[in-house]
């Protein structure tokens, strides 16, 4: 990918691959194609308190990105991302199991081991 960038070939490569070259609009989002009445949801979540709280994330498909980007993932900050160290950091904080200062500890102590090993 990164050579038919440099090159100029960029649209022949997303041809190529049958990509749409047009990003959605932010209107429309990626996700509502895979989650049922998803802008409904989002206006109205039940458990979350302001209701609407989530609804800033309807169209994060448009301004988030996949790991490595603009750069390169490495094998560290891939075993980070598929071990789950940072939702799993917020999850243990957002469920009471750990402070935050402690989850965050936590997570630190993981991503120092993950990287080290990768070095």
């Amino acid at each position: 990918m990164w050579l038919a960038v440099r090159s100029g070939s960029l649209e022949r490569y997303r041809a190529k691959l049958g990509e749409n070259k047009e990003r959605p609009s932010s209107t429309t989002s990626p996700a509502s194609s895979t989650v049922p009445d998803i802008s409904a949801r989002l206006r109205n979540d039940p458990k979350a308190d302001p209701h609407d709280k989530y609804l800033v994330l309807g169209n994060a498909l448009n301004w988030t990105t996949n790991v490595g980007y603009s750069g390169y993932a490495t094998a560290a900050i891939d075993e980070a991302f598929n071990t789950f160290v940072l939702p799993t950091m917020f999850a243990k904080a957002a469920r009471d199991e750990m402070t935050p200062e402690d989850a965050v500890r936590a997570g630190d102590t993981e991503l120092i081991r993950i990287f080290g090993k990768w070095k």
